[in-house]
């Protein structure tokens, strides 16, 4: 992003700037439930929250960045629901079941960021480079968790963890 977004509080408290990039976020997931990103311009964004193009380009360089943070808040309740898979008390099944079910959800919930995420890649080096990095987060675990299973002998020797982490991912 290349702004702070650091201007005036409103009288509610709330950084002005703050509500402005959060109306041009929300918008966005909103333009994206029904648009692909491709077809949403960034004047429809402004336009839509009511402010200028100059204030989305202090927020983001590019529709694509604004994906990026959408898809932050995405990638945090995957690594949450990834760490009750890895380091929660109960039976490993009832913990896949419960794990898979909300990334399950979240992701039906958020299937159009996943869909202007696949877009944006293709062009923005930073939501490819969180992409990958989310997905390394959420297998080095998982990997983890494989090795003490089978080193426990809970679990079959088979193909690497890391691998079988990364594609179950």
């Amino acid at each position: 992003m290349s702004g702070n977004g650091t201007s005036g509080e409103s009288a509610n408290g709330s950084p002005r700037g703050d509500r402005r990039r959060e109306a041009l976020l929300a918008e966005l997931d909103r333009q994206l439930r029904t648009t692909k990103l491709d077809d949403i311009s960034v004047a429809d964004l402004t336009d839509a929250a009511g402010i200028t193009r100059s204030a989305f380009y202090f927020y983001f360089d590019s529709k694509a960045a604004a994906v990026t943070v959408l898809l932050s808040s995405i990638q945090a309740t995957a690594a949450k629901s990834n760490d009750m898979l890895v380091n929660s008390d109960g039976r490993f099944r009832s913990r896949v079941s419960t794990t898979l079910s909300r990334l399950a959800d979240r992701m039906v919930d958020n299937a159009h960021v996943y869909r202007a995420l696949l877009t944006a890649r293709t062009t923005h080096e930073p939501m490819r480079r969180l992409w990958d990095e989310g997905r390394a987060e959420l297998a080095t675990p998982i990997a983890e968790y494989i090795r003490s299973e089978r080193a426990a002998g809970r679990a079959p020797e088979g193909a690497d963890p890391d691998s079988l982490a990364t594609a179950l991912i």
